[in-house]
């Protein structure tokens, strides 16, 4: 997702230097901070072009099997006499390696997970102090400082509480029940 959040920035950059003026300090160091980040072939662009969306790419998935020691526990499968079975728990092994492997930091699977989700929570925390400046500045220049000014509120007064069941007023029952 994030990848896509900034693909959607990076193809509309005339429209994101638009605004840039009109953005604070933080969110331009932000936007630069994305930008250096994204001109790199980082960790994110491997993990979605290897991994994501459950479809990984076959070479890497044959080289992560093959580094898998054979100690490791979890290769154990179970076969029903139901239409399941349990290969999950290998595939996620394989998923799982597979990522850490494209960490730089191999001395340790915590070490290359740590790594991963450093690099992961770096990106998502970077993203929005970019995407909310830019947001304002473009509400801004159409509707003006007064979009943030408070509205009153609406109050309703026939709503459920939290523990009640409420049929709506434009449910019917059927005439005739199934």
């Amino acid at each position: 997702m994030l990848l896509e959040a900034w693909d959607v920035i990076r193809i509309n950059k005339l429209i994101v230097d638009r605004y840039m003026p009109d953005i604070d300090e933080d969110g331009k160091n932000s936007y630069n901070t994305l930008d250096e980040y994204f001109q790199k072939s980082s960790l994110l662009y491997k993990l979605r072009n290897n991994f994501s969306y459950h479809l990984p790419n076959a070479k890497v998935v044959e080289r992560t099997f093959n580094s898998i020691p054979e100690n490791e526990a979890g290769w154990e499968w179970y076969l029903s006499s139901t239409n399941t079975n349990y290969f999950y728990f290998s595939s996620d092994l394989i998923r799982t390696y597979g990522i850490l492997n494209l960490a730089s930091d191999k001395t340790s699977p915590d070490a290359a997970l740590g790594e991963v989700i450093t690099e992961v929570r770096n990106v998502a925390n970077t993203m929005p102090y970019f995407l909310v400046p830019f947001m304002r500045a473009i509400l801004f220049k159409y509707f003006g400082e007064s979009i943030l000014d408070p509205l009153p509120g609406v109050t309703i007064v026939d709503a459920p509480s939290l523990f009640e069941f409420w049929i709506p007023f434009f449910a019917e029952w059927p005439e005739k029940r199934p």
